[in-house]
C-alpha cells in the first residue's frame, strides 16, 4: 500500500512512512490519496472525496493517524469528538526497561489509540553524566536513546513526558553504600530533604532530562516517602512536621524544574494522607505552593461511578483542577487482569466527564520486577479508546485491534486466562497463576483449595493461547509465554495435594513416582 500525502505538515508524511512500516501495510492492495486540514476543534472528521482519495479534518496530530488508521481499515467517513485529553504512563524503572522497538510500536499504539501523552516512569533508570550509580546494572537509558524517542513520539503528536523521582523510590542508589550518596540518604529510599547537596543532586537530573525531552512537563513525582523528616533530617535538626518540610523542598524542585523550563507535576498522595493536616491546613499548604505545579490525584481501587465521583469532589475542591490517574492492573503476576478495566477504570472516565475533569493517565505499574509483559495491557488501552473519544456509530475497537495487532480484542482478552480460575470472582483482582506455581508442595497453603477442575482449565487454556501464540503478529510472544505458564500450572496446581493423598495414604510407590 502507498498512502500520498496531497499537503500537511511534514511530520505528517514520515509518520506515515513509519505507520505503513510498522503495521506491515507494503504488501496491502490499494493505493490512498490524502488531503490533510487543520482544523481548531478537538476531534477529528474524514471522509472520502472519490475513488481512493479522503479528506481528513483533525486537530492534534495524533488523531490525524486515528482517522487514518480508519481509513485504512475500510471506512469511507467518520467523526469523533474528544472526551478526555488522555495520557499512558509506562513503567520502565522495576527491572523492566524496554528497548527502542517496544517503546516505538507503544507510541504507534497509543497514537491511533487517541492517547496524546506517554509518561516514562524511569525513577533512577537514566545515564547521567557524573551520576553513574543511577540506574547501575538496570538497563538505564542514555540520552541518545530517549532523544530517539523523543523524536519519534513527534511524529505521532506524542508528548513524551518524563518521571523521575525528587524524594522517595532511591532505594536501588543506596544499596551499594556509596559514599558519593551518603551525604543525600535520610532513610531506606528516601533522600534528605532541605540539604543543599540534595538540590545538586536533583539539579544535575532535571538538567539532563530538560536536554533529552522536548515537551516541557517533568512528573517529580513525590510519592511514597512517608518517613521524610524522620530519618537523618532528625540527627541533624530539630523535628518538623512533614508538610512543612515538604513544603520547603517541592519550593525548591520546582525552582529547579522552572530554570531548566520545565512545567513539574506531582502526586498528591503525600498531602492528602498527612494525619497532621486538617482541611483547612491542607488547602493552605496547597495555596502556598508554586503555581507552575500541576497535581495528579491516583485511585484505582473504587467498584462504581458514585464512589469515584465522591473521590473526585473531595480532590477538585482540594485541587481545583487535577489530573486523575488511575491503573490497568497488570502488576500483580505473570499474566495481566485487563477484565477489571470495565469495572474499575470505565466508571472512573464517566465520573471525570460528568464532574468536568478532562485529563487523565492510565498507568501500568511493573511491581516485583516486572513479571507481566509490557505491552499485556493492550486490550485495556482498546478498551479506554472507546471512552476517550465519542465515535459515530459507537465503538471501533474491533477494527482497530485487527490492524494494530491481528487479533479481535477477544481473543487479546485470552491474555487473562491464567488467572481466572473457576470461581474467580471479577470483582476483586487475583493472580492464581503465580501464587499457585510458588506454593510450596510439601508445606502447601490452607487457604489454596485446588482441585481436579483447575487442572482441566489450565489443560484447555494452555492448547487455547498456544493456538494463538501460532498467529503470524508481532505480538504473539505475549501468548507463548503464557501458555507455557497454563502447561506448567496443569501439572503443578494439584502437586501438593496429590503428595499429601499419598503421604497420608502411606503409599511410598505414589511419591516415588512423584519424585520421578
Amino acid at each position: 500500500m502507498r498512502i500520498r500525502l496531497l499537503n500537511g505538515e511534514s511530520a505528517l508524511a514520515q509518520g506515515i512512512t513509519e505507520l505503513i512500516r510498522r503495521l506491515n501495510l507494503e504488501k496491502k492492495a490499494g493505493d490512498l490519496t490524502v488531503k490533510a486540514v487543520l482544523r481548531g476543534e478537538d476531534g477529528y472528521t474524514f471522509s472520502r472525496a472519490d475513488g481512493s482519495s479522503y479528506k481528513i479534518c483533525y486537530h492534534a496530530r495524533h488523531e490525524f493517524f486515528m482517522a487514518l488508521a480508519r481509513i485504512i481499515s475500510g471506512e469511507s467517513r467518520g467523526t469523533a469528538a474528544r472526551r478526555l485529553d488522555a495520557g499512558f504512563l509506562l513503567d520502565c524503572a522495576k527491572n523492566a526497561v524496554p528497548n527502542a522497538d517496544t517503546l516505538k510500536r507503544t507510541v504507534v499504539n497509543l497514537a491511533l489509540c487517541g492517547y496524546s501523552q506517554l509518561y516514562l516512569y524511569v525513577e533512577d533508570c537514566i545515564a547521567v553524566p557524573g551520576e553513574e550509580r543511577l540506574g547501575y546494572m538496570r538497563g538505564r537509558f542514555t540520552a541518545d536513546e530517549i532523544r530517539e524517542i523523543d523524536a519519534y513520539c513527534r511524529l505521532f503528536g506524542i508528548a513524551l513526558i518524563p518521571c523521575i523521582q525528587t524524594l522517595g523510590h532511591y532505594a536501588g542508589l543506596f544499596y551499594s553504600h556509596v559514599a558519593q550518596y551518603l551525604p543525600i540518604y535520610e532513610y531506606e529510599d528516601t533522600i534528605l530533604a532541605e540539604n543543599e547537596p540534595t538540590y545538586q543532586f536533583l539539579t544535575h537530573i532535571i538538567q539532563w532530562v530538560s536536554g533529552c525531552f522536548s515537551s516541557g512537563r517533568i512528573h517529580i513525582c513525590l510519592n511514597d516517602a512517608k518517613q521524610t523528616g524522620l530519618g537523618e533530617y532528625l540527627k541533624k535538626n530539630k523535628y518538623k512536621p512533614r508538610a512543612s518540610i515538604l513544603k520547603t523542598h517541592i519550593d525548591r524542585v520546582c525552582a529547579i524544574c522552572e530554570a531548566y523550563g520545565l512545567a513539574p507535576v506531582m502526586w498528591t498522595d503525600m498531602l492528602v494522607e498527612d494525619d497532621t493536616l486538617d482541611p483547612q491546613g491542607l488547602k493552605n499548604l496547597i495555596a502556598d505552593l508554586p503555581k507552575n505545579l500541576t497535581f495528579m490525584c491516583y485511585d484505582d481501587y473504587k467498584k462504581s461511578e458514585f464512589l469515584y465521583e465522591k473521590l473526585l469532589k473531595s480532590n477538585i475542591k482540594a485541587f481545583e483542577t487535577p489530573i486523575f490517574c488511575c491503573n490497568i492492573n497488570n502488576w500483580l503476576g505473570f499474566a495481566p487482569l485487563n477484565y477489571l478495566t470495565d469495572t474499575r477504570l470505565v466508571p472512573a472516565l464517566d465520573a471525570c466527564v460528568k464532574l468536568g475533569i478532562d485529563r487523565v493517565v492510565f498507568t501500568a505499574w511493573a511491581e516485583a520486577g516486572g513479571e507481566s509483559a509490557q505491552l499485556s495491557v493492550l486490550p485495556s488501552l482498546l478498551r479506554l479508546s472507546d471512552e476517550i473519544y465519542a465515535f459515530d456509530g459507537g465503538r471501533r475497537t474491533d477494527r482497530l485491534a485487527k490492524l494494530l495487532t491481528g487479533y479481535t480484542p477477544d481473543e487479546l482478552m485470552c491474555l487473562d486466562l491464567p488467572n481466572t480460575v473457576p470461581g474467580c470472582d471479577r470483582a476483586r483482582p487475583a493472580n492464581p497463576a503465580k501464587y499457585l506455581l510458588y506454593e510450596d508442595p510439601i508445606l502447601s497453603h490452607y487457604l489454596i483449595n485446588a482441585d481436579e477442575t483447575y487442572r482441566q482449565y489450565y489443560l484447555s487454556r494452555a492448547e487455547t493461547l498456544r493456538a494463538l501464540s501460532r498467529r503470524k503478529s508481532p505480538y504473539a510472544y505475549l501468548f507463548v509465554t503464557l501458555y507455557r505458564l497454563c502447561a506448567a500450572l496443569a501439572d503443578k496446581c494439584l502437586l501438593s495435594a496429590e503428595i499429601e493423598g499419598c503421604y497420608r495414604a502411606k503409599n511410598a510407590a505414589g511419591l516415588k513416582e512423584i519424585a520421578a
